[in-house]
């Protein structure tokens, strides 16, 4: 995986102001002033650097999120700087770690990377009906959560409303095995639970989420 390493270019007298065009995650320690991180201890020193080149012309548009560091016995103050960046420039804080970390933290993490570069792929094609301007509970669907029980076999019916339903198959490290997208446009308003049976070895109690989509150029052009 490509990275650059801020506290490096900062080192070398290299210059913090240069483009990303590609979509990037920025990962971030919680550097503060002494104090509670409420009142006081709420001004990032050290890492201003990072700040600078995200607010370089367009890089913050192209940062699909943050992950922030910290030390968890600050309080307050544990990553309270990822939180900062987030509401200045807009992009979601993903995960948080301690600074020693985990493998527990690498798996989870990695998963969340995953998940987010998926949602990030698909977001200039597909638009969730969640995120859908001027949609009422009566129009908008629920995002849908399964449990499929061996002993039993047994799934519920699915509602849905005209869009595309997109499945991914994931292994446990969050890389994709495979994708499968289905045209609901000419389908009844209910899905049959076979329709799910075949997309992958089911193991016992898999849980997993369907959310609904529509292209946003039907939408727009609707």
């Amino acid at each position: 995986m490509d990275y650059v390493n801020v506290k490096d270019l900062v080192k070398n007298n290299e210059s913090l102001e240069f483009e990303i065009k590609e979509p990037y995650f920025a990962f971030l320690p919680a550097y503060l002033e002494g104090g509670n991180g409420v009142t006081t201890g709420n001004i990032e020193i050290l890492t201003t650097p990072l700040r600078r080149l995200i607010a370089y012309k367009k890089n913050s548009k192209n940062c699909m999120g943050i992950i922030g560091s910290g030390n968890r016995n600050f309080n307050k103050q544990f990553c309270l700087t990822a939180h900062q960046y987030s509401e200045e420039f807009g992009f979601p804080v993903l995960d948080e770690f301690e600074l020693r970390g985990t493998e527990e933290d690498v798996i989870r993490i990695s998963n969340r990377l995953n998940t987010r570069l998926i949602e990030w792929r698909y977001s200039s094609e597909l638009v969730s009906y969640r995120n859908l301007p001027n949609m009422t509970s009566h129009h908008m669907p629920h995002p849908l959560r399964h449990s499929h029980h061996i002993k039993d076999g047994t799934w519920e019916k699915i509602t849905i409303w005209s869009g595309k339903i997109k499945i991914f198959d994931l292994r446990e490290n969050g890389d994709v095995l495979r994708e499968c997208t289905y045209d609901t446009s000419n389908q009844p308003p209910f899905i049959e639970p076979q329709t799910w049976y075949k997309l992958s070895p089911l193991t016992e109690d898999l849980v997993f989420s369907i959310d609904l989509f529509c292209k946003k150029s039907d939408f727009l052009h609707q």
